[in-house]
């Protein structure tokens, strides 16, 4: 799947902005334990241990376990690996005062009774934050429709599928999207914050546009158009919301 990631500028301002900001805001103000749910190789998981918290990483398939416990240096202290569902979370009410759930939403079979499970393991003055692509964004928008543009005019196959094409990877229950993640989280929760991150990642030409301008001024177009995402998420390529339970009202 990585293989098939766009590169170049963009692509690379992305990754550095999704290795650093969930977990940057999951950490901000927390004081007591953190859970890390779809937590895959722990990477998220080992980075807040490093900040100085407790932190246990949840996930259904043990593949992504033993590819964290093969990393040179292993876990590292204070990471719990926890095998388990979303949906049922193994834990006792007001556990964590901290849940993070980055990229792994739209891949739960039922991601409304997930987000309900959240907001019953989290404390009362604890927060949930939720991060996931924006295929709604304005990115996944502009790509679809050059991508009608070249199927009708003979440049690209009408078979063969593309970034941002529908469907998603399989493995993933839904397109996930700003306006559904409002919807999935304000269920159960308040929402206190969102951001967004990144714009134009994918978008056909992008890249290679990128590429070949001076790389200082790439760099500060990236920036530029970063900001605008952080402003207004619904047309980011990524979205982080921070939710606030409200169960225990």
């Amino acid at each position: 799947f990585n293989g098939d990631w766009p590169t170049g500028p963009e692509h690379r301002h992305y990754v550095e902005r999704l290795h650093d900001v969930p977990t940057a805001i999951t950490a901000a103000g927390a004081r007591g334990p953190v859970l890390d749910v779809g937590a895959g190789d722990a990477q998220r998981a080992r980075r807040l241990a490093a900040l100085g918290l407790e932190t246990v990483a949840l996930d259904p398939s043990p593949g992504g376990f033993a590819f964290a416990r093969a990393r040179p240096g292993g876990l590292g202290a204070g990471v719990c690996l926890v095998r388990g569902r979303g949906e049922r979370l193994p834990f006792r009410d007001r556990t964590f005062d901290r849940v993070l759930c980055e990229s792994a939403l739209d891949y739960f079979a039922d991601p409304g009774l997930g987000l309900r499970e959240m907001a019953r393991v989290v404390t009362p003055t604890g927060r949930i934050v939720i991060g996931a692509v924006n295929y709604g964004g304005l990115s996944v928008r502009l790509s679809r429709l050059l991508y009608r543009v070249a199927r009708r005019t003979g440049r690209v196959s009408p078979s063969q599928h593309l970034f941002w094409d529908t469907p998603v990877p399989i493995a993933q229950a839904f397109e996930s999207s700003y306006r559904i993640l409002l919807q999935l989280g304000g269920q159960y929760l308040h929402l206190e914050q969102a951001l967004g991150i990144s714009l134009g990642w994918g978008v056909p030409g992008w890249g290679d546009l990128l590429g070949r301008m001076p790389l200082t001024s790439a760099q500060a177009i990236v920036r530029q158009l970063d900001g605008l995402a952080g402003r207004v998420p619904r047309l980011a390529d990524y979205v982080l919301t921070v939710w606030r339970p409200r169960l225990w009202e």
